[in-house]
Order: C-alpha cells, then structure tokens, then sequence
C-alpha cells in the first residue's frame, strides 16, 4: 500500500501507484461497469481515481468538441465543464462509498467562502476520501496567493489535500514548498499545458494533453 497522507489522521492509501488524473474518467460512474470500478479486486489497476474539477454550480461545455487531435496532443476545450456539488453529492457520492477504489474529488471556488463552502460539503459524504485543488483553477499564480488559498482549503476540510500545480508556472519548485508548508498532504504534477488549434476559421483554446 502507498499512503499518500502519512500525517493525515485520515490517511490516503492507495493499492498501486497509478492515479486517474483529474478529469481522465470523469467522476468514475461513467466508465464503472466497463472498468469494473465497483468490484473488489478488480484488474483496473488504479490506485485511486481523481474526479474532473467541480464548483458549486454546474457549467456546461462551451460549443462545439471538447477534444481536438493535434500532433502533439490532445486539446481539451472543456476543462470547466461539470454537472456541480449537487450532483456529486446525490447521485455519485452515494456510489462511491460502495467502492474500494479511493476517489479523490477536485475542486474549484469562485471565492474563499465558497471553496470552504464546498469543502464543508464534501467532507460531509463517505465517499469522498480526498481533495484536489488545482492552483490554476483559482488563479493562484503568486507563492502569496497559493499560500492562502491552500491554508484556506486546509482550514475548511481535515481530509487529505493534493494540490495540483499549474503548468505555467515559472518556478514549481517554490509553488511546491509553498504548498506543503501550508498545508498540502501532497502534490499533483501538473495541469494540462494552456495550448491552441486552428478550428475552421477560428481557433480553439484549451490545455493540451499528453503524450507524457
């Protein structure tokens, strides 16, 4: 087992090394019965299955697809989509308490009173066994802004805290420290990087997606 919150009285273990990264299956229900996600001992191999970035209020996907093939990747145009806390809470906490797999939910507040808002929320429902708080979803760009936002997140909420670190950062290395100093029981690496595509005769933006 590899416990990604050794200090954390909650603990995050997760069988294998392998993490679905924000967003990869959505919130998990989608791709359940074809991955077996519900089953114990399953041959889906993950360790722990990280949800697409929620907010209070659901956001629907902007027109048109949300991925478009490029040579180097994958363009994904729909990172702020997402059906919001109340559908987490009915519809897909419920199946995730029947899981093994530990599903670890990601998390966007339009300010410091709703991200505590909804930390409050999450920490209320069994399935949850932890937070991802992506520094770019919050516009945290500075070491001072992260240093509040993930002293806020660790105030609102004892589960374990990963926080995800943008792509465009000039130097990781100080947002990281930042970032375990004020609370984080880990680190993910990293967001998608802010990338663009000719799309007709326009163009789309979004964050571009392996390979790795």
């Amino acid at each position: 087992m590899i416990d990604l919150a050794p200090n954390n009285p909650y603990t995050l273990e997760l069988a294998t090394p392998l993490v679905a990264a924000a967003g990869s299956l959505g919130y998990g229900v989608e791709v359940a019965r074809q991955l077996r996600l519900g089953q114990r001992a399953a041959g889906h191999g993950l360790g722990a299955l990280i949800t697409r970035t929620t907010t209070a209020r659901g956001r629907r996907a902007r027109p048109g697809p949300t991925l478009i093939e490029t040579p180097a990747g994958l363009l994904y145009t729909g990172s702020e989509q997402n059906p919001g806390m109340r559908t987490v809470r009915e519809r897909f906490a419920p199946i995730w308490a029947g899981w093994e797999l530990p599903v670890i939910v990601s998390v966007a507040g339009h300010d410091a009173a709703e991200l505590a808002a909804i930390l409050a929320d999450l920490d209320m429902l069994e399935g949850v066994r932890g937070i991802e708080l992506p520094l770019a979803a919050h516009d945290a760009a500075t070491p001072e802004l992260a240093a509040r936002l993930v002293a806020a997140a660790r105030a609102a909420t004892p589960l374990p805290l990963i926080v995800k670190l943008p792509a465009h950062h000039t130097d990781l290395a100080v947002l990281a420290a930042v970032a375990v100093a004020s609370g984080a029981d880990a680190l993910s690496l990293i967001d998608g990087v802010p990338a663009a595509a000719p799309r007709g005769d326009a163009r789309a933006e979004g964050l571009l997606c392996g390979p790795a």
